[in-house]
Order: structure tokens, then sequence, then C-alpha cells
């Protein structure tokens, strides 16, 4: 009899305990605005725009064209619409199907009236947000066949399962509340040093951070120019009389002029050559420049320069001209991401805190001192205290 009571004791003292666990908090209800649709369990993004051929959604990387970004709206049913943000076009259960497993693809809305498979409710649960139908209310926006992450998965309903853990049924929503946009060009060594993979090389260096810019401060990185090539060195189109006139020679080891036929061997390649080459009509917040030698960053013209490392430099005059000039482009595949990183971050206030005692700074940062680390450099990743500085000056482009 001891043994019995003894042993409910210990089954109610468990069952305190498991009460006792607070429940997650439920996430406030959407707003209307554009944001990022990122599948919990798979971590990948709903694109269009490489699918809108067959009218499919699927699963990609982050980009950072527009195919990814979508307009969720909500109407006075109290339903949503989830329209992409390149196209008139809206993530529908096919046929309004009320069956598990129906695909989820894209179609325009007729007559301005929405179909019960364009209409969706979004509600929190578990930490993330479910995405159901209105045709099928049952089941949720998922991944099919609780596929692998992978690009190119297609969308279906399915239903929820608690038990095997893996959330692809379940869904972040990333606002996007500022887009920094950008132009990025390469010079012709950084296209001998990379080719036939500089395109590659640029975006694993950018795609990470947008990652991150989108997850931690809604901010998101637009390229509208991508990626041109421009000619830094060569005096085939503009010659160095031109050059000289234009005060781009100074007086330094590296590319002192001298006469046109005794030149140094980077006697182009200082930070007024670059700007006078770059095409001046972008729309952009910032030009990258990826450059494949040493470059002289004396300014002749308004010195607006700041070393952001030992890799890169920014030029700012005024916001149609800021270039960030990521010099002699040759470091080892771990640094990239990092560099390109530091210079983009110092932008928005963040700066080096290897060593820093101050709360909240952590050296798993790619500020801090594990900057190079596998974990931190491969998902560009920020400790709170910079999250925090990033978030107040999110809206500085």
């Amino acid at each position: 009899m001891k043994r019995l009571i003894s042993a409910i004791s210990a089954i109610a003292m468990a069952l305190t305990l498991i009460v006792a666990v607070p429940p997650t908090p439920a996430l406030a209800a959407v707003t209307s605005g554009t944001y990022y649709i990122r599948n919990v369990g798979v971590s990948l993004f709903v694109g269009a725009s490489v699918y809108t051929a067959n009218n499919s959604a699927r699963t990609q990387n982050l980009s950072t064209t527009t195919d990814q970004s979508w307009v969720i709206q909500q109407h006075s049913s109290g339903y949503y619409t989830i329209k992409t943000n390149n196209a008139d076009l809206y993530l529908t259960v096919q046929n309004n199907s009320s069956a598990l497993g129906a695909s989820v693809v894209l179609s325009a809305c007729t007559n301005n009236t929405f179909t019960d498979g364009q209409l969706w409710s979004i509600t929190s649960m578990n930490g993330w947000y479910r995405i159901s139908p209105k045709c099928a209310s049952n089941y949720m926006l998922g991944v099919a066949g609780n596929a692998a992450p992978y690009n190119g998965a297609t969308l279906v309903t399915i239903s929820y399962y608690a038990a095997d853990g893996f959330n692809y049924e379940l869904w972040s929503l990333e606002p996007v509340t500022n887009t920094l946009t950008l132009s990025i060009f390469y010079d012709d060594d950084f296209r001998a040093r990379y080719s036939p993979n500089l395109v590659a090389k640029i975006n694993n260096c950018v795609n990470p951070l947008n990652y991150r810019l989108v997850v931690d401060a809604g901010i998101n990185i637009r390229v509208i120019e991508y990626p041109l090539e421009v000619d830094i060195y060569s005096d085939s189109d503009l010659g160095c009389n031109a050059l000289n006139g234009y005060n781009v020679m100074c007086s330094c080891a590296k590319c002192e002029y001298v006469t046109a036929s005794s030149l140094k061997t980077y006697h182009h390649t200082n930070i007024d050559n670059v700007l006078y080459r770059l095409a001046n009509n972008t729309n952009a917040d910032i030009k990258v420049v990826f450059t494949g030698h040493e470059m002289c960053i004396e300014d002749r013209l308004d010195n607006h320069i700041d070393n952001l490392s030992e890799y890169a430099v920014f030029y700012k005059s005024n916001k149609s001209r800021n270039v960030i000039l990521m010099k002699d482009f040759k470091t080892m595949t771990s640094h990239d991401t990092v560099v390109f990183a530091n210079a983009v971050l110092e932008l928005y206030g963040l700066n080096v805190h290897a060593g820093s005692q101050i709360d909240g700074f952590s050296e798993d940062c790619v500020w801090g001192a594990n900057a190079l680390s596998d974990l931190v450099r491969d998902g560009c990743t920020l400790c709170d205290k910079c999250i925090e500085i990033l978030q107040q000056n999110a809206d500085e482009y």
C-alpha cells in the first residue's frame, strides 16, 4: 500500500510539473504588409518567379530579387490573400480542393473576387504560424512529401503531426520593412581569378548576409544591377590623359603617373579612378566593387574615405555615390562572407567588439573573436547587442 501511495504521489508530482510548464506565447496577429515566408522545417523561403511558367510556388534559398517577397493582405472577412510581389498572382489551392495533399499553385484573381482556395487563415501555433486555406481549413500549407531541404520542393496542403518534430507545416513570416539596394560590379582581374564561378563567389558573400538582415532586422538586400564588369585599369576607352585630367593619378608608389611609357603597375587603381569608371545612373543605395588586385585608396577629390578593414574600403560622398570597394579579393574562402558582411554592416553602426566586456556582446558574432568559425561565418551570425544596434539603425537606407 505504501508503495502504491508513493507511486501515486510521484505521478501526481510529475503531472504537476507538466502542468507547470508555460505554453509557448502566441504570436501577434499578422498585419497587412510585405513578408518573406520561410518554412520552419526546411528553413527555405517560398519563391515564385522561377516557377511562374507552370504556376507553382516552391521552396528556395533566399535570394536578392523580388520573387520571394509576398504581399499579405487581410480582408474584412478576417482571411488573408498572399500575392507574389513581382506579379499579380496569388497563392492558391488548385481547384479549391478540400483534399489532403492538394497542390498549392499561383493564380490570378478573377473579377476582383477571391476563391476559397485563395483565402487563408494565419494563426499562431507553437511559436510560429500555421497557414490554412479556407477551402480546406483542417489542413495547412506545407512542403510536399515532408521533403528534405532543397530548392524547388512543391507546396501542398498537409495535416499537422507534432510527433515528427519536423515542422514542415509551420512558417515564419519575416517582415520586409527596409530595403538596401545594391549595384554590384567586378573588375577584369576578379573575372580572371574566379571565372566561370564569379557569380557564385559573389552570391556566397551576399546571400548569407541577406538572410541575416531579413531575419534579424527586416532589411532586405535588393540587387538591382548584378553583376556588371568594369574595366578599371585599361586605357582603351579613356586614356591616361583623360584620367590625369580628372586628378586620379596620385603620388604614391602604387599608382604614380610618370609618362605614358613609364607607368607604375597599379597606376589606375586608386579610388578616384574606380568612381570615374562606375555608372552614375544607378538608383542603388550602395555600389559594391569586387576587385582582383591591390588598390590605392588615396582620394584627391573630396576625401570621404573610411577603411572598413584591410580588405575593404568605403567611399561616401553623397547617397548617389556610396561605394564599397572590396580590395584584392583573394582571401581564403573562410573570410569571404565575413569581409563582405562587415563592410555592409558597418554602414548600420556595427563595429568590431572582440574582447568587449559590455553585456550583450558575444564573441560568437561576425564582429567577435569567433567571426571565422564555421558556425558564425556560414550563418553570418550576429550577437544580441549587434542585432539591437542593427534594428535601431535599420532605416539608415
